[in-house]
């Protein structure tokens, strides 16, 4: 096997890996396989966002390549990727809090 056939063996290993682990984290916070089909229950509708929203952020922090950092700098380069995944997040929970105020009212005034 060739350097490059080996590059690209990893290259498609690591984005096989990050996808399957944003998958993971998908149907861990939802117990739901599909994460295209939003939920038929209203309530349910932010978390399936809160949890698309972090499997995304998170499987592409995996794939992000750092550049600017050593090489040789792993922690510099998970710091970085750490990071950004925290500043990624803040705004789908925000929207995550606001969707979830929104239909706990909507449900209150359809069962009233």
């Amino acid at each position: 096997m060739s350097i490059e056939e080996l590059a690209i063996f990893l290259g498609i290993g690591k984005i096989v890996v990050s996808l399957s682990i944003a998958w993971v984290i998908f149907y861990l916070l939802t117990k739901q396989k599909n994460p295209f089909k939003p939920p038929v229950e209203l309530i349910k509708r932010p978390k399936w966002f809160l949890s698309n929203w972090v499997s995304v952020v998170l499987g592409l922090m995996l794939l992000l390549p750092i550049t600017g950092v050593s090489h040789d700098d792993i922690l510099g380069k998970w710091a970085v990727k750490i990071t950004l995944s925290i500043v990624y997040i803040i705004p789908g929970f925000i929207v995550y809090l606001i969707a979830l105020v929104i239909y706990k009212r909507k449900a209150k005034t359809t069962k009233e």
